[in-house]
């Protein structure tokens, strides 16, 4: 009898491990999140606890655990919240601009500087690296990279439309690109107290970037 309430608890750690947060009660997961946000951007992620969560929310650490099914699931739905607010307001900056190359530089300034700002991709980069070695945090943030991605797809084809298949590469393919190397520097922001190495890396991805979307502003206009 010892080993069946392990398993069932491991069978229901399965289950839950790929599901979003419970919906019955979406003013308690929203005040969960919000509380997280506000107690990483206060401590940093390797001195925050479910309980200073719980605290923060008025919440139970019982109530917490409810909603997610560990402190490595909430963190990757706070992921989730974090970048679907950025995408909003990269579409919103961009939207304005006239050529692709325009929207592509206002819409990569925008993500740049919320590299910059470190904090929400030093929390990815903490997932990811706990990825790696947690049976428990891997499903949580597999599903948060295919959400990101997704995400990331929808944006682009929203503020580029149908001029994007004027680039020389498929929206998607330049999407997943964009996304490695803005993922790469943050890390790199995390690591490294260099902010010379990092500027090289922003102007190295501008200049990629102008030389792609230039060229399909080339192309647009030749088959005008």
């Amino acid at each position: 009898m010892g080993s069946v309430a392990p398993a069932r608890e491991q069978s229901r750690s399965a289950v839950a491990s790929n599901l979003p947060p419970r919906e019955c009660d979406a003013a308690g997961t929203e005040r969960i999140l919000a509380a997280t946000e506000q107690v990483l951007r206060e401590a940093g992620h390797g001195a925050v606890s479910l309980r200073q969560i719980a605290d923060r929310a008025g919440v139970s650490k019982s109530l917490v655990l409810y909603h997610f099914a560990s402190k490595e699931h909430l963190f990757a739905e706070l992921q989730l919240r974090v970048y679907g607010r950025l995408a909003q307001r990269v579409k919103e900056a961009a939207a304005p601009a006239g050529s692709l190359s325009e929207r592509a530089r206002v819409a990569l300034d925008t993500l740049i500087a919320t590299v910059r700002g470190g904090n929400d991709m030093a929390v990815h980069a903490m997932l990811d690296a706990r990825a790696l070695s947690s049976p428990r945090a891997a499903p949580h943030v597999r599903r948060m990279r295919r959400e990101l991605r997704a995400l990331l797809h929808r944006t682009m084809r929203e503020i580029f439309g149908s001029d994007a298949s004027h680039l020389p590469v498929p929206l998607e393919a330049a999407a997943d690109m964009l996304w490695a190397a803005l993922t790469g520097l943050g890390i790199q922001s995390v690591i490294d107290d260099s902010d010379e190495e990092l500027e090289r890396g922003f102007d190295a991805l501008r200049a990629v970037t102008a030389l792609a979307f230039g060229a399909a502003d080339l192309r647009r206009e030749e088959r005008r």
